[in-house]
């Protein structure tokens, strides 16, 4: 755990378990998936659906978060075109539907996965 460290608080949700794997895998240590396991979330129940304007939100900002903390320019140049293409459909998407707390959070989380310090 010292090499590591314990899960970044910046992540708070969506995206704390890649960055913690990323960061094992740099100190030279090997990751595996237990596919039969489970966690009990004890405080995050709330946000869980996935049209949440939340989720969109964290989703938006960590996948950004990641890309800063952990993205290779080769990484950055196979991101940016999908990330683009995916947040542009989203943004009409929501539009259309008249979600503007979604627009809203999409906007937000671009911003702050930008400019936000890490």
């Amino acid at each position: 755990m010292e090499e590591v460290g314990l899960f970044d608080s910046k992540f708070f949700y969506l995206s704390e378990d890649y960055d913690l794997c990323k960061r094992a895998r740099r100190a030279g240590y090997k990751v595996a998936i237990a596919l039969n396991s489970r966690i009990w979330h004890k405080k995050m129940g709330g946000v869980t659906r996935k049209s949440s304007a939340l989720t969109y939100y964290f989703r938006t900002r960590n996948y950004l978060f990641i890309m800063r903390k952990h993205g290779s320019l080769l990484d950055w140049l196979r991101f940016i075109p999908f990330y683009m293409l995916n947040l542009s459909i989203r943004f009409i998407f929501y539009s259309l539907k008249r979600r503007t707390d979604i627009v809203k959070a999409l906007i937000k989380g671009l911003h702050d996965g930008i400019f936000e310090t890490l």
